[in-house]
């Protein structure tokens, strides 16, 4: 059943990711309390396989996707999640008069990201985060995806040292 449920959340974050459209009705299935008041943010993780010891990867990818989600929902968020060969995709909801999640919330969960497990086990040289701009309207996932993928490329060349856009 949690498989049913993860696999569910997988597809309806993809289709939001890839900008096709989407009913509330759907998203609210997958994800209980989501309501269209909602703002989001991206937050995208780039892993990089590594080269050995990849027999397990998708089970990786999965306990990271896990470990995203539980920091997510400590910072009193609602998310979905999509793990894709190469990286995490969190849309991250949250409503803007209740809690402030500005960009050191959003800053908090990139440390907490990077104090687990990801650095011990990558040494911090294989991840990169990227976080997209505050969006209200769910047919803006996919250019907050496109946000947060930016700045991971403008890390790459070394034109940005942040996390933001």
């Amino acid at each position: 059943m949690e498989e049913n449920k993860r696999v569910a959340e997988e597809e309806v974050a993809r289709k939001l990711l890839a900008g096709k459209d989407c009913e509330q009705a759907e998203i609210k299935a997958v994800l209980p309390g989501y309501s269209a008041n909602l703002h989001f943010r991206v937050i995208l993780l780039k892993v990089t396989k590594p080269q050995s010891g990849t027999k397990d990867w998708e089970e990786t990818l999965l306990q990271l996707s896990a470990m995203m989600k539980n920091r997510i929902k400590k910072k009193g968020m609602l998310s979905l999640i999509s793990a894709a060969k190469d990286e995490i995709a969190a849309i991250c909801f949250f409503k803007k008069d209740e809690h402030n999640h500005d960009l050191a919330t959003f800053s908090d969960i990139h440390q907490s990201l990077v104090q687990l497990s990801i650095k011990d086990r990558y040494n911090g040289k294989h991840t990169m985060t990227g976080i997209s701009k505050a969006y209200k309207n769910t047919a803006d996932v996919c250019q907050a995806y496109d946000d947060a993928k930016k700045v991971i490329f403008l890390q790459q060349i070394n034109l940005l040292q942040e996390i933001f856009l």
